[in-house]
């Protein structure tokens, strides 16, 4: 129990431990603001939550696809690189 909450909690020997986190809380996050949009269409007929969860979306697509490009691309060197 101590050694998993070491790399939960000890970012400066574990810095991926952040994640454990960070993603749970980006999707309640995520998932709430999508819900006050939703919400807020519904009973008021206003779409301007929606445009803000549209454009924050936009905004992590253009900031994710480069990284999740390279990402592929490590992994493509890796396995040549195993093979060969």
């Amino acid at each position: 129990m101590p050694a998993l909450l070491s790399k939960v909690f000890n970012w400066k020997k574990h810095p991926a431990g952040v994640f454990v986190l960070a993603l749970p809380l980006a999707l309640i996050g995520f998932f709430s603001l999508a819900l006050k949009a939703w919400l807020h269409w519904k009973l008021q007929g206003d779409a301007v939550y929606a445009l803000m969860l549209a454009v924050g979306l936009l905004v992590l697509a253009v900031a994710l696809i480069p990284a999740w490009r390279m990402h592929q691309t490590s992994q493509r060197l890796a396995s040549l690189a195993r093979h060969n």
